[in-house]
């Protein structure tokens, strides 16, 4: 049946058009019953992308079938478009591209490890409803673990409305990128997220607080998380490897939310000069040399790193003081 644009408006209005992006890397085993449920998710009005960062394992070629399936083709789905370039360019580019490619106002992000329950889209479009569907929105629920279907657990930060982005920057905050929602302007009206960086989870919810919006939690659990898969931190001691990459992420992380400070409209020069001198205090703080104690490798290279970076540390210390000055006499201090 073909809708006049009448009957479309009308629809919009109750049914905002979602896109539902699901990333997916070297999970051709388990991807299946990720994509299935998103397939299976209960919404009148989706707009659904699957994302492939590169597999080497076939993940994308199976996504390619099931967006060609008869699944695909149930009512309600606009939309199946798979993204599979054959690039590995990590979780933040694989969002961009997703943000580029959406048709939705709202869109909606997932892991293909993990599985959706099928009324996770339709409470977060009410919730964004009940708010009057606002711009510069984030959103995030409680989930579960697979393996433990009756425990509940909430996200590390387990806010409602509003929050101030110097809290937001000092304490580390976000979101689990697994039950994570946008509106779409987040994205448009920043620049794009830097490609290899891993913490969109942290970049994308402080844009909403620099735009003068909210981050909003559902206390409710909307997905089932994969113990051990890319929505779980990993147990035990972490090699050399996995510590400078995590710590590398957490530099690009900063880098953008310092590029963020300074685009942001809604700003005062004196609320951006505070905010620019927190994301330097904070960007400086990856550069200390506590995370040497986890490395895998002998102490003597450890005392020979420190020696030799003994300087830069020194003047990083009295940078510090200045931004730490610039940023009280701006008039903003954080709890």
């Amino acid at each position: 049946m073909i809708l006049d644009s009448n009957t479309m408006q009308s629809v919009e209005q109750k049914h905002p058009l979602v896109t539902v992006a699901m990333l997916a890397y070297q999970q051709k085993n388990i991807v299946a019953s990720a994509a299935e449920s998103v397939l299976d998710l209960e919404y009148p009005e989706l707009d659904i992308i699957f994302l492939d960062d590169g597999s080497t394992d076939g993940t994308g070629d199976l996504l390619k079938m099931l967006a060609a399936s008869e699944l695909a083709g149930r009512p309600g789905i606009r939309r199946v478009k798979v993204i599979a370039d054959g690039v590995n360019a990590g979780i933040a580019a694989q969002a961009a591209k997703a943000a580029a490619a959406a048709c939705g106002r709202l869109i909606v992000f997932c892991s293909g490890d993990d599985v959706q329950f099928p009324r996770r889209v339709d409470r977060i479009v009410q919730h964004w409803k009940s708010l009057g569907y606002p711009a510069h929105t984030a959103f995030h629920s409680s989930y579960q673990w697979m393996d433990s279907p009756a425990s509940r657990r909430q996200d590390a930060c387990s806010v409602r409305g509003r929050l101030q982005p110097e809290l937001f920057i000092a304490r580390h905050l976000h979101v689990n990128g697994c039950t994570s929602a946008y509106t779409i302007d987040l994205f448009r009206d920043f620049p794009s997220l830097i490609p290899g960086g891993m913490r969109e989870d942290s970049v994308v919810p402080l844009r909403a607080l620099l735009m003068g919006g909210s981050i909003e939690y559902l206390d409710e659990p909307l997905a089932l998380l994969r113990p051990g898969g890319v929505s779980s931190p990993l147990p035990g001691k972490q090699s050399s490897d996995v510590v400078l990459r995590r710590k590398l992420w957490d530099v690009v992380a900063m880098i953008q939310n310092l590029s963020d400070c300074f685009v942001a409209p809604t700003l005062s020069v004196r609320r951006r000069s505070a905010l620019v001198a927190l994301c330097c205090l904070m960007l400086f703080d990856c550069f200390e040399f506590d995370w040497l104690r986890d490395l895998e490798v002998p102490w003597l290279i450890k005392w020979f790193l420190l020696v030799s970076f003994a300087p830069v540390l020194l003047q990083a210390k009295l940078i510090k003081r200045v931004l730490m000055r610039t940023y009280f006499l701006a008039g903003r201090s954080f709890a």
